[in-house]
């Protein structure tokens, strides 16, 4: 009954099979990530140079729940994450 859904990026076993690190609540009541995960969307830069783009995990969860998003909304929806 209803919408169902379900959040895979939740699941432990998509998150240790494709490295994706969720967002966590800390302590002080703000969420973030640990940034244990190094993500880069620039190939063959040396790493030591390269900003981690941790944004780049949440476009695979925007992407799964794009289908449900009403149609006005979906004409809008950007999934880019290059902040610029």
């Amino acid at each position: 009954m209803g919408v169902a859904t379900y959040r895979i990026l939740d699941n432990l076993q998509y998150q240790q099979s494709l490295q994706y690190e969720p967002i966590r609540m800390k302590p002080d009541g703000n969420a973030s990530r640990d940034n244990v995960i190094f993500i880069s969307t620039q190939e063959g830069e040396d790493t030591k140079n390269v900003p981690n783009e941790p944004d780049q995990q949440d476009a695979t969860y925007l992407a799964i729940n794009l289908a449900f998003l009403p149609d006005a909304k979906k004409k809008t929806f950007n999934l880019d994450t290059s902040n610029g």
